[in-house]
């Protein structure tokens, strides 16, 4: 069996694909396997994984219809044999060193159940310090949503993890936006330690078709708030104390407002009123729930959510 399996969710990803693959086959450890799952793609993704599988054993193919991200993510993990998982995205690329010094910090730290390196945009100079000793933090989940510095990405992408760790947590379904964070905060949950490589191992690249990029639509507000809502629920399910609790909260109030309210006003469509009022509605709803709570909102962000209530409700 393989130490590392690599899950990458393809869906149209011709044009990047090859270098994605190609990066990995590049890897200075050798024992690994790629789970690449196409999402249903309708371009020529298909055929590069075929290529690829029959030139190296390593590369194994799952297929599904289109379901997004979250879905192609969770039937790799129902398919993987390694004892650490990684996750890069298809338009993505790994330095060669990726899986080795990825591998060598969860070693180094038997208690860390994940470990996270710097990124880099494609655009950007790759400057690999190698020299640099990785460090491990305690209290992972408290580091994330405090932002600490070095603070721990919500990309997906540049997180190693132990296997162990992860158990029965899955990407949520049915969101496809903002998936990895609500992934993340569930397993930062479980653990006790983290450890971060500060070398730009991993590199994302600026992609203007994938879904963060593409324009403004119904479906994307519609999704960004279901995410709101599961990470406030979450926020019920594992309390915090003290500056973690609050600042988490905060966190989900400025979610909230800013795809609800700055992301729709920022939009140009004729639609953009009609989704505002359908909002702002829904943005009263959860804070009757307690699910949205404005005050934790600054004051002019508070004052502004007052103003369009008062307009639209």
């Amino acid at each position: 069996m393989p130490a590392i399996s690599v899950i990458i969710p393809v869906y149209n990803s011709e044009k990047w694909l090859s270098a994605c693959l190609s990066s990995l086959l590049a890897q200075t450890f050798r024992d690994w396997e790629a789970v690449c799952v196409d999402d249903g793609s309708t371009d020529r993704s298909a055929n590069i994984l075929t290529a690829y599988a029959a030139r190296d054993g390593r590369i194994r193919v799952f297929w599904q219809k289109n379901e997004g991200p979250s879905s192609a993510r969770n039937h790799g993990l129902l398919a993987v044999r390694g004892e650490y998982i990684a996750f890069v995205d298809a338009d993505d690329e790994v330095d060669p060193r990726y899986l080795e010094l990825m591998l060598g910090s969860l070693k180094r730290y038997p208690q860390a159940g994940l470990a996270w390196c710097e990124f880099r945009r494609n655009d950007e100079k790759n400057i690999c310090t190698e020299s640099a000793a990785s460090v491990c933090y305690s209290n992972p989940l408290g580091h994330c949503i405090l932002h600490r510095k070095p603070r721990l990405p919500a990309m997906i992408g540049s997180r190693f993890f132990r296997g162990s760790t992860l158990c029965d947590i899955r990407f949520p379904e049915g969101i496809d936006y903002a998936e990895d964070i609500l992934f993340t905060y569930r397993v930062l949950s479980t653990m006790e330690a983290a450890v971060y490589v500060p070398s730009p191992l991993y590199m994302y690249r600026k992609n203007e078709s994938s879904l963060s990029n593409r324009p403004l639509t119904i479906h994307r507000i519609d999704h960004e708030v279901a995410c709101c809502v599961q990470m406030a629920l979450f926020s019920f399910e594992y309390p915090l104390t003290g500056k973690a609790q609050k600042k988490l909260e905060q966190t989900i109030a400025l979610r909230f407002f800013r795809v609800i309210i700055r992301l729709i006003r920022r939009d140009d469509s004729n639609d953009s009123k009609g989704w505002l009022v359908r909002h702002i509605r829904r943005l009263y709803e959860l804070e009757l729930q307690h699910i949205f709570v404005p005050t934790a909102l600054p004051i002019r962000y508070r004052f502004l959510y007052w103003l369009y209530k008062k307009r639209f409700l």
